[in-house]
């Protein structure tokens, strides 16, 4: 229950199979424990965005991404994670 990177395997897992909530959960989960760099806090942070935004959770999956553009030094990164908070600011006011 204490390694994160289990949780973080999982949340990864379960969004492949597109099972969101539990994938979020798992995420979550991880974030909550301590991932052990921030490459891998980076990219649970866009994996909870994505579960959140395919569960239509618009406004949290965009602070997820928001916060992994702000703490990438990677400029492509950067512009994906940006890309899809556009993208959840457009979902949400549809």
């Amino acid at each position: 229950p204490d390694w994160a990177l289990g949780h973080y395997l999982l949340g990864r897992a379960l969004l492949n199979a597109d099972a969101w909530q539990g994938a979020d959960d798992s995420l979550r989960r991880a974030e909550s424990v301590g991932l052990p760099s921030e490459e891998f806090a980076r990219e649970a942070r866009m994996q909870r965005g994505e579960s959140l935004y395919m569960l239509g959770l618009w406004p949290a999956a965009e602070a997820e991404f928001a916060l992994a553009a702000e703490s990438t030094p990677w400029q492509g990164e950067r512009d994906t994670a940006l890309d899809w908070a556009e993208r959840c600011r457009w979902a949400a006011g549809r």
